[in-house]
């Protein structure tokens, strides 16, 4: 047809059950098929009709680390650990106003880019599903917080490549 053709992939293994499932919505003024996650209501790696894309992690450096005081720690929860042939161990959990404590002594905290921002990846698929031109699909992509490597091929002959995510402090 000399339209643009994308294979692209993932790579992210086979688990049971699977986290990842197929779908289509075509309802609302969509027609998008593709990859869906368990719990999202989206379509997250697809095709419409006048575009298709993929999407990998995208291992740019997404999290800050902090030094903290001690009292900047709350008890953010317990789990606890079950010990075969032994007493079980209750282990807590921390935070501070940066994010989980990965270290107590001294206290060092991170903090996530996209901490706060992971509810706008559901307008973000949106704009990827509605995208009529490769401009719009740029714009959907701005909105993704997490970093994610994005490939992308339409009927124009358009083929693209975006590296999402926020950048740290």
């Amino acid at each position: 047809s000399g339209n643009p053709m994308i294979y692209s992939g993932p790579q992210m293994g086979f688990t049971v059950p699977s986290v990842i499932g197929e779908g289509s919505i075509r309802a609302g003024g969509l027609n998008v098929s593709g990859m869906m996650i368990a719990g999202l209501p989206a379509i997250v790696i697809g095709r419409t009709p006048h575009h298709a894309w993929s999407m990998q992690v995208g291992h740019a450096h997404t999290v800050d680390y902090y030094l903290e005081s001690a009292d900047a720690m709350v008890l953010n929860r317990t789990e606890t650990i079950k010990v075969k042939d032994g007493d079980d161990v209750v282990l807590p959990i921390y935070r501070t106003a940066h994010g989980p404590v990965i270290n107590t002594d001294p206290v060092i905290s991170w903090k996530y880019s996209q901490w706060g921002y992971e509810f706008k990846v559901i307008k973000a698929y949106l704009g990827l599903a509605r995208a009529t031109s490769m401009d719009q699909f740029g714009a959907a992509i701005e909105l993704v917080p997490l970093s994610q490597h994005f490939t992308y091929a339409d009927r124009d002959g358009n083929i693209a490549y975006w590296m999402s995510g926020r950048d740290p402090v």
